[in-house]
């Protein structure tokens, strides 16, 4: 099968809408098929005609090929013509890759090696220490101390013979050898050191990782503050406030430092480093008094940058309010961020709010049991961003029709602010109709937030089709539609909602779903929330493939089928596996799906004591299955959960003729009689 072949479109009509920009994906074809000279052609009639973002990308396109000369030529001509970072980068690799040493020093002699792209630095100062120019200790020793040291200053460490004290700190601190670090580091500051601000968030983590003697070291670092320039006070609190953390009985001094870090952060105007402070300073207080950290939430909610930087915060807060019984401090909290957290933690404490009012946990003031619970589930329905798990649960209390609850979603995100890059659309769209897979999601990455949903969607959908050559344009497929249905310029339509909730392998799915009892609604909201699609995906923890196993759980089922040899990456053999587990915890669950996909996360054992404990807690035998979730310890497990049932609940509205009240039933074994009968 051509490329062309796999496209939307028949060729002639690809012709007529894509105008002065085929000869672009013409000369592409071409290409591919080996005959570079034609591409050459096509690709030279398009930089002289094509629109904009087509030329240039057939001009990188002419760059790469032909002989070292032409292409040299052609990448210094790239440069010419865009004078930008990307295209020197290119020229710089293509010099470097040939041994053009003296010319790529040239072409870089007047860049800023302490600001522009550190891949060019990188050359720049590698073409140095090749030629034994007399600029490298310089250059180089600015390039490693004036930016965040990153792999390309780590490549230039490992191959220099030699390097300065403090770049071998550096690149210690890099590979999070924080002893070696911190032995390097006190001898730096014995003497008179140049403090910049690289340097000294750097040197806090060796003194919050390095040694445990926090206390002195927290004391040491805090010394600096008088001696560092006004930039770099910020890192001087903030990590000396860390690091008194962990000492005994110094949290008031970790305090105080915090503050002067959320000071320092606004008197520069520097946001991210704001809410960096602002955030630890609000978990320190949370550790000592949740009612203190309510009192700190009031005093700042109006002066936070980013509200969902402090979404896992206020999420801390819930679980610790809830496991006191604070039932007013959780309620009082949720008026508190009204406004001012995000729309997804809104609508968490809204909807935790109304369940608990309707469970008779919280007493509502100056309404009945029934309007309190409605106005609070109202809200939840009506805030909660792209957060689809309080909607639908929240639409199941209420009675709200799915009809209507359908309507709410596809206006899910509206943004507002989006302005469309056509020709990105169009690029986009035209290697879809074109046949060129492999040329979508680079693209995407590129300037995906600034395409159209239909240039979105029929990308997405070209690659869902393609995977039957390649398994990983189904994950491609899904991000690209789920970026574009939590931030879409207009109503989403029902192909990118399913192409966000796809049903991938859908042969294994529904066999093994039979074989083990599963709905495939809930197989499919597992697989989309352990792996999105990804057969060949392997965790940090070592779970590997579609349901995310691993090796010994694995290995418990292969003895148990009787497979002396397996491949957790083959799609069948992971989906045969993840189902029959699933299914078996269900069983052993007491068929309880919710504390199935609970264990599946977080492990049976686990479950089992988290279930006792609430019963305990809240002395009841049986503690609904949404506050359980809420007041689940593991952050991990408590967000797995709510993405498998808003998932699972969308696939059976979507495939199954099933309303989000039928699936939230059949999982959480919720009854939904008491918001009508109180």
């Amino acid at each position: 099968m051509t490329a062309l072949a796999a496209g939307c479109a028949p060729e002639n009509s690809l012709q007529s809408r894509y105008g002065k920009d085929t000869p672009y994906f013409i000369g592409l074809r071409e290409l591919q098929q080996g005959n570079t000279d034609a591409a050459r052609r096509y690709f030279k009639e398009c930089i002289k005609s094509a629109s904009p973002l087509f030329a240039r990308r057939a001009q990188e396109e002419l760059a790469a090929t032909g002989s070292v000369e032409e292409r040299i030529k052609n990448y210094e001509a790239l440069y010419k013509s865009y004078a930008d970072e990307d295209s020197l980068e290119l020229l710089c690799k293509e010099l470097f890759d040939n041994g053009e040493y003296a010319r790529l020093l040239a072409y870089t002699d007047g860049i800023d090696i302490a600001s522009c792209g550190n891949t060019t630095a990188y050359y720049r100062c590698q073409a140095m220490y090749k030629k034994n120019d007399s600029r490298f200790a310089e250059t180089y020793y600015r390039w490693c101390m004036s930016r965040p040291f990153e792999v390309e200053q780590y490549r230039m460490y490992c191959d220099a013979e030699t390097s300065p004290e403090a770049v071998i700190f550096r690149a210690l601190v890099f590979t999070r050898n924080y002893g070696a670090a911190f032995a390097r580091l006190i001898k730096i500051l014995e003497g008179n050191p140049s403090f910049s601000v690289q340097f000294l968030s750097d040197a806090g983590k060796t003194m919050l990782y390095g040694s445990k003697n926090y206390a002195e070291n927290a004391a040491l670092f805090s010394s600096l503050a008088e001696r560092v320039p006004e930039e770099g006070k910020f890192f001087v609190y903030f990590y000396s406030a860390r690091t008194y953390e962990r000492a005994e009985n110094k949290n008031a001094e970790a305090q105080a430092c915090f503050l002067k870090a959320i000071a320092q952060a606004e008197q520069t105007n520097e946001p991210e480093k704001y809410d960096n402070a602002l955030w630890y300073y609000l978990n320190n207080v949370l550790k000592v008094s949740p009612q203190e950290a309510i009192l700190q939430v009031e005093r700042y909610r109006n002066r936070w940058y980013e509200p969902d930087y402090f979404d896992d915060f206020l999420e801390t807060l819930s679980v610790k309010l809830l496991a006191q019984h604070a039932w007013q401090d959780f309620y009082r909290t949720s008026t508190l961020i009204d406004g001012y957290a995000s729309p997804e933690i809104c609508a968490k404490y809204c909807y935790v709010a109304g369940r608990l009012v309707e469970e008779g946990f919280l007493k509502p003031g100056g309404m009945t049991t029934k309007e309190a619970s409605e106005t609070l589930l109202s809200q939840a329905f009506l805030s909660s961003g792209t957060n689809l798990y309080y909607k639908l649960l929240a639409a199941t209390r209420l009675g709200i029709p799915d009809e209507d609850l359908r309507q709410s979603i596809s206006l899910l995100r509206r943004d507002e602010s989006f302005v469309e890059d056509e020709e990105a659309s169009r690029l986009i769209a035209g290697y879809a109709d074109f046949g060129f897979p492999e040329r979508i999601y680079g693209e995407w990455q590129r300037s995906g937030a600034l395409i159209s949903m239909e240039s979105a969607e029929k990308a997405a959908t070209f690659l869902r089709d393609c995977a039957d050559v390649s398994e990983q344009y189904y994950t491609q497929s899904l991000r690209i539609a789920s970026k574009k249905l939590n931030a879409s310029e207009k109503e989403l339509s029902e192909q990118l909602l399913r192409l966000s909730f796809p049903q991938d392998f859908s042969a294994d799915v529904q066999k093994y779903t039979d074989k083990y009892g599963l709905s495939e609604h809930l197989l499919y909201a597992l697989i989309r929330t352990e792996s999105y699609f990804d057969p060949q995906v392997v965790s940090s923890a070592g779970a590997t493939g579609l349901t995310q196993l691993m090796g010994l759980t694995a290995g418990d089922i292969a003895a148990k089928f009787k497979l002396d040899s397996y491949e957790l990456t083959d799609s069948s053999t992971n989906i045969m596996f993840g189902s029959y587990y699933l299914g078996e915890l269900i069983r052993r669950l007491d068929g309880a799906q919710l504390l199935a996909v609970f264990a599946y996360n977080g492990g049976i054992t686990r479950v089992r004591s988290w279930v006792k404990n609430a019963n305990q807690e809240f002395r009841t035998t049986g503690l609904p299955s949404d506050l359980f979730l809420e007041t689940v310890p593991f952050t991990e497990t408590r967000d797995y959960g709510r993405k498998v049932v808003a998932a699972a609940a969308m696939y059976g509205m979507l495939y199954y003729d099933m309303s989000a009240e039928d699936v939230i039933r059949e999982i959480m074994g919720l009854s939904l009689e008491a918001a009508s009968s109180k």
